[in-house]
């Protein structure tokens, strides 16, 4: 009795480089069109990880692309100054603990 042949390993297609060079163009002209330099931050409703979801490119391509050729991601000037007031409210609340605790302690309480 002879053994039934296997069939052949399933060929993987996978893109041709022409399909990965258009999407590659696609992204770039999106990162063009979406982000702004000056900024250094995308209009409304685009990100890295948007450009990568449409275009089909990894998010990570897309991050490598943008900061080689069109800079960083800023934080935006609001979120700075957001940033700085929860530093200094962080800053009165430890400040106000303190006191807190010296006095449960100088009063014999559980802090």
């Amino acid at each position: 009795m002879t053994a039934t042949p296997k069939p052949p390993l399933a060929i993987v297609a996978t893109e041709t480089a022409d399909a990965i060079k258009a999407k590659r163009r696609e992204a770039h002209t999106a990162i063009e069109l979406y982000f702004d330099i000056a900024k250094g931050a995308y209009r409304e409703g685009y990100s890295d990880e948007r450009i990568a979801k449409d275009t089909g490119l990894s998010v990570d391509w897309v991050v490598k692309r943008r900061e080689e050729e069109f800079g960083p991601l800023k934080e935006p000037d609001e979120l700075v100054e957001l940033r700085k007031q929860l530093t200094a409210a962080a800053e009165t609340v430890a400040a106000i603990e303190a006191r807190f605790n010296k006095l449960c302690i100088a009063k014999g309480w559980a802090a």
